[in-house]
């Protein structure tokens, strides 16, 4: 039962039988192009019962991106303000990123990077 539970539970995932969903993470699912499921809740998800009888060839025929929804911080130092004199000075700038729409975010970063893929 080692052995034969991992490679059972292998073939069900590759047939797309069911997908795990990690903690801040989003399943989009892409068959052909059009998106026809996103998974953005975490746990263990029955596919067949969520994106139909697509769910059996979305693995083979389609793509599955998974996006992290995170919420990504940044510091920019130095970036270079006016002080009240009128003298150049240098501060730090804190802003924060986070995906609000995953099919929106996910279709610009293909755009980008097949407008800038070499041919």
């Amino acid at each position: 039962m080692l052995i034969l539970e991992p490679i059972l539970l292998g073939i069900a995932r590759m047939f797309g039988l069911y997908a795990i969903v990690t903690e801040r993470t989003c399943n989009v699912y892409v068959l052909f192009g059009k998106v026809i499921g996103i998974l953005d809740e975490p746990g263990l998800h029955f596919l067949p019962a969520k994106l139909g009888v697509q769910a059996f060839v979305a693995n083979w025929f389609g793509n599955c991106y998974v996006l992290d929804l995170r919420l990504d911080q940044e510091y920019l130092r130095s970036q270079p303000v006016n002080s009240e004199e009128g003298a150049p000075m240098g501060i730090g700038i804190w802003y924060e990123m986070q995906i609000s729409d995953p099919v929106s975010f996910l279709f610009k970063i293909l755009i980008r990077a097949d407008r800038f893929a070499p041919t």
